[in-house]
C-alpha cells in the first residue's frame, strides 16, 4: 500500500516528462507503429535522460526550498515542464538533422548496422 501521496507525485514527475519527450519528438520525426513496450520504454529512456541532464536543476529546487512549501512545488512543476520540453526539442532536432549519424560517419565508426533502426530513422 502506498504511504505517502508523495510516492506517486515523484512517480508521475519521472514517468510523465517521458512521455512528453516522446510526444515531442514525434513531431519532428514521425515514426512507424511501434508496440505498447516499444514505447513504453523509449518514454523510460527518454525520462532517464531528461533526469540526468537536469538533475543540477532539480537539485537546487530541492535544496532551496521546503517540501512542505507551496513554492517547492510550483518551481518542480514548472522546471519540469520547461525541461521536458527543452529536451523534447533538443532531441527531436538532432533526430531530425541526423546529426548523430553524420558524426559516426566522419568518425568513420558507422557501419550502422550495429545501431540498427535507432539511428536509421
Amino acid at each position: 500500500m502506498i504511504e505517502s501521496i508523495d510516492v506517486v507525485i515523484y512517480t508521475a514527475y519521472f514517468l510523465l516528462p517521458g512521455y512528453i519527450i516522446c510526444e515531442i519528438v514525434r513531431h519532428f520525426m514521425p515514426e512507424y507503429e511501434t508496440n505498447d513496450f516499444e514505447k513504453a520504454i523509449r518514454c523510460l529512456g527518454y525520462s532517464i535522460l531528461e533526469l540526468a541532464v537536469w538533475y543540477w536543476l532539480f537539485s537546487i529546487i530541492t535544496n532551496k526550498y521546503n517540501k512542505e512549501s507551496y513554492k517547492y512545488w510550483l518551481f518542480l512543476i514548472l522546471a519540469i515542464l520547461i525541461t521536458c520540453i527543452v529536451t523534447g526539442v533538443i532531441v527531436g532536432l538532432i533526430k531530425q538533422s541526423k546529426l548523430l549519424k553524420r558524426m559516426l560517419k566522419f568518425f568513420h565508426l558507422c557501419g550502422c548496422e550495429w545501431l540498427g533502426a535507432a539511428i536509421k530513422k
